[in-house]
């Protein structure tokens, strides 16, 4: 599952965004099988200094790897695969798997 939520970049098309991630985060090319939506979230820290809390929207796409060789960016390097069940996952993970068909 892809969720791209940096801005995209001019006349860029949410397809196009997941495309573009997977590639320069992951190194593989996928295929998008299914948009789940947009997921609103808020937290209560910033990492910016005097901002106290931070609010985006991320949104989230069922994607198929082309490939079985991947090549995570340095920000990715621990990237593993996991399969069900899936413990101590953040709130909104969960939703992304429950909205996907991947949660128990």
């Amino acid at each position: 599952m892809v969720r791209p939520r940096r801005a995209g970049q001019e006349n860029e098309r949410l397809d196009e965004a997941v495309h573009r991630v997977a590639r320069a985060e992951l190194g593989v090319d996928v295929a998008v099988e299914r948009r789940l939506g947009a997921y609103e979230h808020l937290y209560d820290t910033s990492e910016l200094d005097g901002v106290d809390s931070k609010h985006y929207l991320a949104n989230g796409f069922v994607v198929r790897p082309e490939s079985e060789s991947f090549a995570p960016d340095d920000q990715h390097a621990e990237f593993r695969r996991f399969s069900p069940p899936f413990p101590d996952l953040h709130p909104y993970v969960e939703a992304y798997l429950a909205d996907a068909g991947l949660a128990e």
